[in-house]
């Protein structure tokens, strides 16, 4: 369940798709953008307690497979930094020292889990 109601593609929704999880969010116009209409959405208790109340496995594991597909086509290192680098005009070389630094850092702050 992601229920920021302000924000912009919020990390937490993006790992909860990445994770395949069937996403139920905030209605909010950008949680609903970033993934893509295939989530479930709500407004308010009442209609998050509607919706766990009726969905069914299958609709779960097909929400659960719209979230996978849509992380890794749209929320991957590699095409984010060609998108930020072609926005800020970084040169290729730049945009690749960029992507080892986070490689590293996250090969760093990971390998101790």
């Amino acid at each position: 369940m992601h229920g920021h109601s302000a924000g912009g593609t919020n990390p937490s929704l993006v790992e909860a798709m990445y994770l395949g999880l069937p996403v139920f969010a905030y209605g909010v116009q950008y949680n609903k953008e970033t993934t893509h209409n295939k989530a479930n959405y709500f407004d308010n208790k009442k209609e998050l307690i509607y919706l766990l109340d009726n969905i069914d496995e299958n609709e779960l594991k097909n929400i659960s497979k719209n979230m996978i597909t849509l992380s890794k086509e749209y929320y991957i290192w590699e095409k984010f930094l060609v998108v930020m680098g072609n926005y800020f005009k970084f040169p290729f070389s730049q945009v690749l020292l960029i992507s080892f630094s986070i490689s590293l850092l996250l090969l760093v702050k990971y390998s101790s889990i």
